[in-house]
């Protein structure tokens, strides 16, 4: 049996959603089964009774959990297993990518450095889920809480990988728990303190987050980057501090060297490139050839990001200015196409507080460059901002172009293929709009044209602009998945709305001006989870 002490310091964290000691699958006929070595619980036994998540352990081995299959299923109700998985190459891929899903050396070390807490933290005959009745149960109030600790084990799982070293076996089985479906009933004994963690608690969670800034310069420090394992550790969120650095890495932007004399010069020679870029284009501006463009740039720009004092001043509004009009120069296949503007303010926020400097606590949205800096001092760090933002936007216009040439044929493919995933994994909600007339193109054209970014807080973008940047087509593919879960989201709330009216005024009003990092992953999560539920169907996104 596994320690109860080890148990509460999970679920006090929220990492473990459970209250039994091992874990648990359940069969077809409702019974909780436990999947040890000994009795491995059988894919065929689990399949049509399965709802949400299954896991089932292979082998219980002195290394600990060797092997941890992870099946998803994309709608509620029963899964059916007919003849086994389509393709074992592609789930065998799947295994090795999610095998090490709990990284055992972080929960060790949050373990030891949590040590000192005391038992009373944690309640005794009180401790229960929140929401749990008397008897148990749990209540609908914490169903949204089952939801964030789902997302928290798939945001794990989606980018942690084999090849860990394994603690002992009963460190290991203590410190990597796993996902499972359980019973609707659980032990009032065995759940969560009612009580809000104390603060001593929350100082137990510091080391993470500087054990993954040590993992970032560990593999920065290496003599030739390793971009695979870069954007590994990428995909579930980067530090603030190296967000800049990392970006410019996976854009092309930076060549992958350590050396930061070759990276430094690198980066001037490119900077030296786009202002020489400046001085030849943007006199141009008033040609008659391209006055048309430039006109439409001084139009939009204004009105990116309203609410938003810093992009409302006039040092910004002309840096964005020639940005633009110089990518439209240098790419007339498309030209300039109204949203490219926005596409660039996540990497201006990004290059310009690495540039002055500023803590991730800082907030940027009000911040007023004359009174942070002297004029000679913005002369000399925006023309660096400037040109890492004209490069990195090239490096992303070019993986979808096709969005923003004639007729934009790229956003048309994309919101077909988001039709065709809904109506495949929520065909209720498929049902209703196409009941209350509402084509998917009315509302979902400005998320693939805008990338999301009207939809969400620009810190929520930066966070999710992590996880795109570290896939190989994260703005192209996989966006139309996070463009899928963000519509599922709503799935709910749009189903209840009577007519076509009110379903498009929740669609392009939706309330996420509170959104923050939890739910991005979340939103990603889902999103993981639908692409990789889809691997071994390559027709479910045939436009």
């Amino acid at each position: 049996m596994i320690f109860g002490e080890q148990r509460r310091k999970w679920r006090h964290r929220r990492l473990y959603p459970g209250g039994a000691s091992s874990v648990d699958c359940l069969s077809r006929d409702g019974e909780i089964k436990e999947a040890t070595s000994a009795s491995p619980v059988d894919a065929s036994e689990t399949g049509s009774g399965l709802t949400g998540l299954a896991l089932v352990v292979n082998d219980l081995t002195p290394a600990g959990l060797r092997s941890t299959p992870l099946r998803s299923s994309v709608q509620e109700g029963p899964v059916k297993v007919n003849g086994g998985l389509k393709s074992m190459d592609s789930f065998g891929k799947y295994q090795r990518d999610v095998s090490d899903a709990w990284s055992t050396e972080e929960l060790a070390e949050e373990d030891n450095a949590g040590s000192s807490r005391q038992d009373d933290n944690y309640g005794s005959s009180s401790s229960r889920l929140p929401g749990a009745t008397s008897n148990g149960r749990v209540s609908g109030q914490n169903r949204h809480y089952s939801e964030h600790l789902r997302a928290k084990g798939l945001q794990r799982l989606a980018m942690q990988s084999s090849g860990r070293a394994s603690l002992p076996a009963h460190s290991a089985i203590a410190s990597r728990p796993g996902l499972a479906v359980r019973s609707s009933s659980v032990n009032a004994n065995d759940g969560l303190d009612e009580r809000p963690p104390s603060s001593s608690s929350l100082q137990s969670l510091l080391p993470r987050h500087s054990q993954k800034s040590d993992k970032f310069d560990k593999v920065l420090s290496m003599p030739s980057l390793d971009m695979e394992e870069l954007r590994r550790l990428s995909w579930s969120g980067i530090p603030s501090q190296l967000r800049a650095n990392v970006w410019r890495l996976l854009c092309g932007h930076a060549p992958p060297v350590s050396s930061k004399q070759k990276l430094e010069d690198t980066l001037h020679r490119k900077r030296e490139e786009y202002q020489s870029l400046v001085h030849d284009y943007y006199p141009k501006r008033h040609d008659d050839q391209y006055k048309d463009t430039f006109r439409q740039i001084h139009i939009d720009v204004p009105r990116m990001c309203p609410l938003i004092p810093l992009f409302q001043q006039i040092v910004v509004q002309e840096l964005f200015e020639r940005v633009l009009f110089i990518w439209a120069l240098r790419n007339p296949a498309s030209g300039y196409v109204q949203g490219i503007n926005d596409l660039v303010t996540p990497y201006f926020m990004v290059f310009l507080r690495q540039s002055l400097a500023l803590s991730p606590e800082e907030d940027m949205d009000n911040l007023q460059l004359d009174q942070v800096c002297s004029s000679a001092q913005l002369q000399a760090k925006l023309p660096a901002v400037e040109a890492d933002s004209f490069w990195c936007l090239s490096k992303l216009l070019s993986s979808i172009q096709s969005n923003y040439t004639f007729a934009q044929p790229g956003i048309q493919q994309r919101v077909v293929q988001l039709k065709d995933l809904v109506q495949r994994v929520d065909a209720p909600l498929h049902r209703h709009l196409e009941k209350c007339t509402v084509e998917y193109l009315q509302f979902s054209f400005r998320w693939m044209n805008n990338l999301l970014i009207r939809e969400l807080p620009l810190k929520c973008i930066i966070r999710l602009w992590d996880s795109y940047h570290s896939e190989m087509e994260g703005f192209a593919h996989f966006h139309v998945y996070v463009c899928a879960s963000f519509l599922l989201w709503w799935s709910e709330d749009l189903r209840n709305q009577p007519d076509f009216q009110h379903c498009l005024l929740l669609l392009q009003n939706l309330p996420t001006q509170n959104w923050g990092e939890d739910e991005v992953e979340r939103l990603l999560a889902k999103a993981y989870m639908l692409k990789y539920s889809f691997a071994d169907a390559p027709r479910h996104l045939r436009a």
